[in-house]
């Protein structure tokens, strides 16, 4: 069920007097059931991703959603935020990208885990993208923070194409263990989505590339030069050349310009 569905469906129990799912983390409880699961968030959110892929239309129009989303409780809204969000950045729209993650953040009234690891990771790609890197690095600290006691590394692995090297920057050298089990996870999730992201070039997104490669691919690919991705990720001047160049070989292209249609716009 798109989110869309999801928050009217809820905004509509909600009306008629109906329980209301709810996603808050209780005192004591583990993320396996209760008041403090986090099955129903990580649901909630796949359904959110929907909303945020060009590929799938929307059922209801944008106003409509707005309307339902604001008739949720304060955790299914959270989420629905972090869908508005999404798609502000894949419209190229950063700054209200950011400012409605934060704006949501600062402005909650309870804990809500899970959505707010993804608020904080939709927060640090509108920086990213914005080329603030130490705003970027920040909300990720603060999701890893609150992500790792439940183990909660899928969300992470999910954003890592987006983070454009922000978890290379924050985790690889300080949380090698940890880097090393996101990573799995951004190379199974990354198998299916690939395939069918940029429906608008008609291009398959690069799938051969490693997720290092990726990454200094997206950058590449929005003017970042070869020393400001360095410094960015942690690595050499070096290493950057050389991953480029293999991308290109990979990929059979010659340029960065090129890039443009083999990763995420």
């Amino acid at each position: 069920m798109p989110v869309v569905r999801l928050c009217k469906s809820v905004a509509e129990s909600r009306i008629g007097g109906a329980p209301l799912p709810c996603v808050p983390r209780g005192d004591g409880e583990g993320p396996k059931g209760g008041k403090g699961s986090t099955r129903p968030g990580l649901i909630y959110a796949a359904c959110g991703e929907r909303l945020c892929t060009a590929a799938f239309p929307s059922p209801v129009s944008r106003g409509e959603f707005d309307l339902y989303a604001s008739l949720l409780p304060e955790g299914l809204r959270l989420f629905a935020t972090y869908a508005l969000a999404h798609r502000a950045y894949l419209d190229g729209d950063y700054g209200r990208c950011v400012g409605m993650a934060e704006n949501a953040l600062s402005m909650k009234q309870e804990s809500y885990p899970v959505p707010e690891v993804f608020l904080h990771l939709i927060a640090a790609v509108g920086w990213i993208n914005q080329r603030e890197a130490d705003r970027a690095n920040a909300h990720f600290m603060r999701a890893w923070q609150i992500a790792q006691p439940d183990g909660l590394i899928e969300i992470v692995g999910e954003h890592h194409g987006l983070l454009q090297g922000v978890l290379e920057s924050c985790l690889k050298k300080g949380h090698p263990q940890e880097f090393a089990e996101i990573i799995k996870v951004t190379e199974r999730f990354s198998r299916g989505w690939r395939r069918v992201h940029n429906p608008g070039t008609g291009a398959t997104v690069a799938e051969s590339l490693t997720t290092t490669e990726f990454a200094i691919a997206m950058l590449a690919c929005r003017g970042w030069t070869n020393d400001e991705i360095a410094a960015h990720m942690g690595i050499s001047r070096g290493t950057v050349k050389n991953r480029l160049s293999n991308t290109y070989a990979k990929l059979g292209i010659t340029s960065r310009a090129a890039l443009k249609q083999f990763v995420l716009l």
